[in-house]
């Protein structure tokens, strides 16, 4: 009932206004039998009233009509606007998707983006070779002793592994030094740093020397095992990178260079079995551009270079060995 008043508010006040007629019409009829001498006929009042009435109760009913109208069509466009907006706003948002989707694609099935490492725990991988190749190349090795002695596991299975590190002679060295300070803008922790890199480069090049001469002892034991190459850099540290290839899968890592210890950055893992291959090729491509500039600076030349110019190099120990 109230539903109805409130919708039909015009119909409402012109029945109301017609039962309100109807009533003072009868009480003026009443009026007019008790008292004839009035002279007023109480049917036309009656009538005329409920004219009224109805009248009253038309325009209000056409008010209300032409405002639920104009209501209507208000709250219509308000509508559309409301839906162009927010279609607008989901076709931005559809495009940001469609966007990021494609680019999610192209990396990984056109790079071969295969997720992100902490640590892509070299050793890890190096041990699990039974046979293959893996391409190490980054600036010295975090832990050296383990990193040899995994090596030569690795190489008595019939591994093949390529080491390129940093020379201990590079100028390079300086530079790795001032960028990895714990306090860039003081002098004394810049030159502190930069002969504290300088010893970390000559203590892991003690380990490699060292347990070469254990690899050149097995091969000339067992001539069927895998293959130790080691070679040293003199240009900037670049970026690094472990590439293993195991039968017909390569799967790489690529890391960076910025002001920590590459250790304490995130690893790039790249896979050439979901369309990497082009990538993979460029990092083989980086390794053996590096590797033939560096073809002077074998372990053997190295050696010898070592002997001449600062044979304490060789007295290092694992306890100055630091990160990478």
């Amino acid at each position: 009932m109230l539903e109805f008043v409130k919708h039909h508010i015009g119909w409402t006040v012109a029945g109301l206004l017609a039962i309100a007629a109807i009533a003072f019409g009868v009480y003026v009829k009443y009026i007019g039998t008790i008292s004839p001498q009035t002279g007023i006929d109480p049917f036309f009042i009656a009538f005329e009233t409920i004219l009224s009435a109805l009248a009253v109760g038309l325009v209000i009913v056409f008010i209300q009509k032409i405002g639920e109208r104009y209501s209507v069509e208000e709250r219509i466009r308000e509508l559309k606007e409301t839906i162009e907006s927010e279609r607008e706003e989901l076709e931005a948002r559809m495009d940001d998707i469609r966007l990021r989707t494609e680019n999610a694609l192209q990396l990984k099935f056109g790079y071969g983006l295969d997720g992100i490492a902490d640590d892509p725990n070299e050793l890890k991988h190096i041990q699990r070779l039974k046979k293959g190749h893996v391409y190490w190349l980054n600036t010295l090795f975090r832990d050296a002793e383990r990193n040899m002695v995994a090596i030569l596991e690795a190489i008595k299975h019939g591994t093949n592994v390529d080491l390129l590190m940093m020379s201990p002679f590079s100028n390079y060295a300086d530079v790795r030094g001032r960028y990895t300070a714990p306090d860039y803008t003081n002098p004394d922790s810049v030159t502190s740093n930069m002969e504290s890199y300088g010893k970390q480069l000559a203590a892991s090049f003690s380990f490699m020397m060292t347990h070469y001469g254990q690899y050149e002892t097995m091969k000339k034991q067992d001539e069927n095992i895998g293959e130790l190459r080691i070679r040293f850099y003199d240009d900037p540290a670049g970026l690094p990178v472990l590439i293993v290839k195991s039968g017909e899968v390569t799967e790489a890592y690529s890391g960076f260079y910025l002001n920590s210890v590459s250790s304490q950055m995130p690893y790039i893992k790249w896979s050439e079995t979901i369309g990497g291959e082009a990538f993979i090729q460029n990092l083989e491509d980086y390794f053996e551009r590096k590797w033939h500039f560096s073809s002077e600076n074998t372990l053997e030349n190295v050696r010898a270079l070592v002997q001449e110019r600062k044979p304490e190099i060789l007295s290092q120990t694992a306890a100055e060995v630091a990160d990478t």
